[in-house]
């Protein structure tokens, strides 16, 4: 029985975009940091404007899927920019 947590980053001025399946928020959040810290590319040009969340939980024995409700904020892509 596995359970996975799904995230998706938002666009603070706009949606959420495409959801994540991670083990933790741990793994979740490495992975944002990674993609917000990469030079050049459109999350860290605009850090301010991506937020990572966690949506929920997703049971692959049952096929359940329990959402959060509210999705509870991880962290932002400015949490990892550089001063």
């Amino acid at each position: 029985k596995m359970i996975y947590k799904l995230y998706a980053m938002r666009v603070e001025k706009s949606t959420f975009m495409q959801i994540m399946m991670e083990y933790s928020d741990g793994t979740a959040m490495r992975n944002f940091q990674q993609a917000v810290t990469k030079p050049n590319t459109v999350y860290s040009d605009l850090a301010n404007d991506f937020a990572l969340y966690c949506l929920g939980v997703y049971d692959t024995e049952t096929g359940i899927i329990s959402p959060e409700n509210p999705p509870v904020l991880l962290c932002r892509a400015s949490d990892f920019k550089e001063v």
